[in-house]
C-alpha cells in the first residue's frame, strides 16, 4: 500500500444548468493505493460537519461518485476517482470523517494523445513547435470531451 496526504477534493454534481465540481474544504484527509492489482483506492477526508448531511444522502445512494483530488501538494495534476461513501464518523470540534473507496480514473484516453503526436510529426513538426502544437491540440481535445460527455 501507498499512502498520501489528501490536499483538496471537489464532487462532481448535475443539475439544470449541466455538470458542475464541488469542492469542499479539508481540515484533513488521507488517500491509500491500497496495491492490490485491481485499482482499488481508499481516501478519508475530515470536513467540515456542515456537509454532513450532503454526505449521509451520497451513502445512502449507494452508488460510485465522481470525485476530483489532489494528493501530495496543491501543484500535482489532480485524478478523478469514482468512489462510493462507504463510513461517516461524527467526531469533535464539528468534525466528520467520510470514508470513500472506489477506483482512479483514466484522466484521457491514450489512443487521442499518440493520434494527435503522428499527425503534428507526419506534418513535420518537431522541437518547441511540435509541443506548442501537441498541448494546444490535446487540451482542445479535452475541452471537447468534457463538453460531449455532459
Amino acid at each position: 500500500m501507498k499512502t498520501f496526504k489528501l490536499v483538496s477534493m471537489k464532487i462532481a454534481r448535475i443539475d439544470e444548468n449541466g455538470l458542475h465540481y464541488d469542492e469542499i474544504s479539508l481540515a484533513d484527509g488521507l488517500v491509500i493505493n491500497k496495491k492490490d492489482g485491481e485499482n482499488d483506492w481508499l481516501l478519508e477526508a475530515l470536513i467540515s460537519s456542515v456537509h454532513l448531511e450532503r454526505f449521509k444522502k451520497l451513502q445512502e445512494e449507494k452508488e460510485d461518485h465522481t470525485l476530483v483530488i489532489t494528493i501530495s501538494k496543491r501543484t500535482n495534476t489532480p485524478a478523478k476517482l469514482k468512489a462510493r461513501v462507504r463510513n461517516i464518523v461524527e467526531l469533535e470540534n464539528n468534525l466528520v470523517s467520510v470514508l470513500f473507496s472506489g477506483k482512479i480514473a483514466a484522466n484521457r484516453p491514450t489512443g487521442n494523445a499518440e493520434k494527435i503526436l503522428t499527425e503534428l510529426v507526419d506534418e513535420g513538426l518537431e522541437g518547441e513547435d511540435l509541443l506548442q502544437a501537441f498541448s494546444a491540440k490535446l487540451h482542445k481535445t479535452e475541452a471537447q470531451e468534457t463538453v460531449s460527455s455532459k
